[in-house]
């Protein structure tokens, strides 16, 4: 798995509002807005990705983000 092909499916997923790219990953946003199966599809897809560590964390306005991190 590479960083690329993990923004390919943020960038494909319309649920995805918004993305960080980091040095061993990338920290996205899931809409408010978006359905809830919309948001559990993007987690899946990425969760099945090999070797990719998916964490979650709220931020101070109680959004929740998700990190995904990328194996070097």
């Amino acid at each position: 798995m590479t960083l690329n092909e993990l923004t390919d499916i943020l960038d494909e997923n319309p649920a995805v509002e918004d993305y960080d790219v980091k040095d061993d990953g990338v920290r996205f946003w899931v809409g408010v807005r978006a359905y809830k199966e919309a948001k559990q599809a993007v987690v899946d897809d990425i969760e099945a990705l090999d070797g990719v560590e998916l964490t979650r964390e709220k931020n101070e306005n109680d959004w929740l983000w998700y990190s995904a991190s990328v194996p070097q």
